[in-house]
């Protein structure tokens, strides 16, 4: 009876153990081949997934509650205590919390959930751990040795997908950029940052496989990787990956073999990379020559390995030295010093003795990498976003943006022009987002991870398997260069690279509590300390599965029903640009009603409504149906300001409907509330202008016509003054940055009196009788080589010459109105205002 318990335990425990890895295996392993999950389009196929996995992950946790053994229920169970679960649970919840005091609810609402899809890579990886640990336990085998393959197999294929790209065998949108390869992740310096993960795990695999044909393969696919990581060209990669492989040597049992097999790597990877994976050899077309050497160096650093392997494990074999086992163990402690020492050394050189060989050379791969340094203005530049993002989050640090709140705010607080929707430090982006507590939750993942591995590298001679203690430190060592990449670049922005994280954050809390270290062993020890029999016994109870079902079923919820109402707003969206392409007006607006209606919190819709509202009031049939089209527009502008508070576009369209229902001085206020969301922007100058001239013209008007209110006349010089304010301010802002920020402005537009701009304040003048002031700007956008905006300006400079008296600015209007139907229809207006 006893066997046969025992056989269903096993396979029960069989069972789950196979779901959950496989489920983490296709969680993580195909989400960078979908573009890095960046764009919502390929996240909601993936939130779909892992709701579909998790509905049968609770199915499976359902049929075999009872079968499963009590060891395996208790360290499951152990997940509650886990300070990596707490921490990331208060994470998640978190990042829901401040989708209520969020800047652009829609972006906080996706962002939280994706954070949920993050946490349930997390359980599902906790939970595929514990339970490999008991299948694998009785057979003496690794238990981690399925998430080491798996992960060193994707490395792989997203390398190798780099690589054909790069020598025209692939053609894939994205995988190169500017001569850098970026594979399926897009963005080079992430899939440098993403593939140091693989490259870890399979020089791990090819220095602790016992057997040779598998330990060449890891070899050869490790090389590959390494190839691809140069071919990036990311200096940042370049700059941490001495750290990360001296930490990840530190912890390895067989530290001699490592360091054979990355000198072997690096030497091999670095003299052919020009020939491989450089600029030179992307002819657009099929390099047959560049394949071959790939793969002839591939199979030669396997095949070296597969002849070394032998070697090297009989000069690591531990010299007998005597019987006294104080003395066995004082010579190997001294053994080890000497080799971490000369191990360390001989790492120095082999970077050191690169740097010197190849900074001279013409490999453009290296002479990218070599020319690392403080003063690059990349470097430079993301010293301000830090600076921004910092300033940003001091202004909420409580709720904090809320998620998104960097890309919809960050126009706001950039101390001059740059264009990133990223913090390039996912630190501090988690730091804007969730203010204090989101931030703290988050750095303390990495704390409490280092914490850990500290114990764990203190313990490992207690081991009874050193093995399996070089696998858990190789999975923490991964964990935290990933992150530490991503302290200086947007990686974890994509989520292909946040599930990568989040699952071997969740495959080292269970290790922790499998080998008994880190913080995870004091609090059980605290737990077990203070806990009372009853709640012993209930922590074997499988009742706690249902509380895990339980929290799995209310993440799948949201996972699935908020992806589903995005799509048929996104759907009724197309419908509507499709009715507005075929002129059906009342068509678009009711699609437009039923997209708000499945997405309420996107700004987008709501606009669109304003604006069609707005434009064409005029053609309603009565003034009745005017006013409330009018009325109407009004509303979903404020709704659009309210979802996307630091948009300075909504804010300009709020402020032109309130000049169409005749409310000015608010409209003008609503200008200047948009131009400070975007104060080092042209556009913003351009739009808070026109604001104040239509406002001024309007009135104006009304006065030539005897309609205006007493107030109109006043308000409306202020206006006109404030046009030429703007001028002046945009031809002279950039002058007042400091050297050091203005020599990093490259980005465009530039902020500068444009003709537009000029052409707006020259109007100003000519009505505020400023005859000089007015010729010198029109003078300016003439220089415009649009003949409209050049036709307009001569209109206006003949009425700043007939204002001094000067006869021939007849002729010149004349002359100009003629050009065209918009100069025809402004010659008109200034007759209207009495020119």
């Amino acid at each position: 009876m006893r066997v046969d318990t025992m056989k269903v335990e096993e396979k029960a425990i069989k069972l789950c153990a196979n779901y959950f890895a496989i489920s983490v295996i296709l969680l993580i392993g195909l989400a960078p081949f979908f573009r890095g999950l960046f764009f919502e389009r390929e996240m909601n196929f993936h939130l779909y997934g892992a709701s579909a996995l998790a509905l049968c992950a609770i199915v499976v946790l359902s049929l075999f509650r009872t079968s499963l053994p009590d060891a395996s229920k208790k360290m499951v169970n152990r997940i509650w205590r886990s300070p990596y679960f707490i921490a990331l649970t208060l994470l998640m919840l978190w990042y829901g919390i401040s989708f209520f005091s969020a800047i652009n609810p829609r972006l906080a609402l996706y962002t939280w959930l994706r954070q949920i899809d993050y946490f349930m890579v997390f359980i599902f990886a906790f939970v595929a751990t514990v339970f490999m640990y008991g299948e694998k336990k009785r057979a003496g085998s690794n238990y981690l040795l399925w998430i080491l393959l798996a992960l060193t197999a994707i490395g792989t294929v997203v390398a190798v997908i780099a690589i054909a790209a790069a020598q025209g065998f692939v053609a894939i949108n994205g995988a190169l950029v500017s001569g850098r390869l970026s594979s399926t992740l897009q963005y080079p310096n992430t899939l440098a940052a993403y593939l140091t993960v693989p490259f870890l795990t399979g020089i791990h695999l090819a220095a602790l496989s016992r057997n040779r044909y598998g330990a060449a393969l890891s070899a050869s696919m490790s090389f590959l990787i390494l190839l691809t990581v140069l071919g990036t060209q990311s200096r940042g990669a370049w700059m941490m990956i001495p750290l990360f492989i001296f930490l990840y040597w530190l912890g390895q049992k067989d530290k001699k073999r490592n360091l054979v097999l990355l000198s072997l790597l690096f030497a091999v990877a670095i003299a052919v990379s020009s020939m491989t994976v450089g600029p030179e050899v992307q002819l657009g077309h099929p390099n047959g020559r560049a394949l071959l050497i790939t793969l002839a160096s591939a199979l030669s650093l396997g095949g070296t390995w597969f002849v070394l392997l032998p070697f090297l494990r009989k000069w690591e074999e531990p010299a007998k030295v005597g019987k006294d086992g104080a003395e066995r163990n004082e010579h190997r402690r001294w053994a080890s010093i000497g080799t971490i020492v000369s191990g360390a050394v001989v790492l120095a050189i082999l970077f050191i003795g690169a740097y010197v060989i190849f900074s001279g050379s013409d490999n453009p791969v290296l002479q990218r990498i070599m020319s690392i340094s403080t003063g690059d203005n990349n470097f430079r530049e993301r010293l301000v976003f830090y600076s921004d993002a910092f300033r940003m989050g001091l202004e909420r640090p409580l709720l904090g943006w809320g998620g998104g709140g960097w890309k919809a705010g960050y126009r706001a607080y950039q101390s001059f022009l740059y264009n990133t929707t990223e913090v390039h430090n996912h630190f501090l982006q988690v730091w804007v987002e969730t203010g204090i507590i989101g931030f703290v939750s988050f750095i303390s993942l990495f704390l409490m991870m280092s914490f850990g591995l500290y114990s764990l590298w203190r313990n490992s001679r207690r081991c009874d398997n050193e093995w399996y203690v070089s696998s858990v430190w190789t999975i923490g060592i991964s964990a935290l260069a990933l992150a530490m990449h991503s302290a200086m670049d947007f990686n974890l922005s994509l989520s292909a690279v946040a599930l990568l994280l989040w699952a071997l954050i969740g495959v080292y809390a269970a290790c922790e509590q499998i080998t008994g270290t880190g913080l995870s062993a004091l609090l059980a020890k605290e737990a077990a300390r203070s806990a009372s029999l009853t709640d012993r016994w209930r922590n074997h109870r499988s009742e706690s599965f249902g509380l895990l079902s339980s929290a799995l079923l209310l993440m799948m919820l949201p996972m699935t029903i908020f992806p589903f109402l995005f799509r048929d707003a996104e759907s009724e969206a197309l419908a509507y640009a499709s009715a507005l392409d075929q002129k059906d007006v009342q068509g678009a607006l009711h699609h437009l009603q039923q997209a708000m209606a499945s997405d309420p919190w996107k700004a987008d819709y709501p606009s669109a409504m304003a604006q069609l509202l707005v434009t064409n009031h005029e053609r309603a049939s009565d003034e009745k149906m005017k006013v409330r089209m009018l009325e109407e527009s009004e509303r979903y502008a404020r709704k659009a300001v309210e979802t996307d508070a630091f948009n300075a576009g909504a804010h300009m369209l709020l402020a032109q409907v309130l000049i169409a229902r005749g409310n000015y001085e608010e409209a003008l206020t609503e200008a200047e509330i948009g131009k400070a969301c975007s104060p080092w922007l042209v556009t913003a100058y351009l739009d808070v202008a026109k604001v104040n001239s239509d406002v001024a013209l309007r009135q104006r008007i009304a006065l030539a016509r005897g309609q205006a209110q007493p107030s109109w006349k006043s308000q409306s010089e202020r206006a006109l003054n404030r046009v030429i304010e703007i001028a002046t301010e945009a031809s002279g802002k950039k002058e007042t940055l400091p050297p050091a920020l203005r020599s990093l402005w490259r980005h465009q537009p530039d902020l500068t009196l444009t003709p537009e701009l000029a052409l707006m304040a020259g109007k100003a003048a000519v009505l505020l009788g400023d005859a000089d002031r007015a010729e010198s700007l029109l003078a300016s956008a003439t220089a415009q080589r649009d003949d409209v905006t050049k036709a307009l300006a001569e209109l206006w400079r003949g009425a700043a010459l007939k204002k001094r008296g000067d006869h021939r600015g007849d002729e010149m209007m004349e002359a100009a109105r003629s050009t065209s139907l918009t100069a025809a229809s402004e010659y008109t207006l200034m007759k209207q205002l009495g020119l």
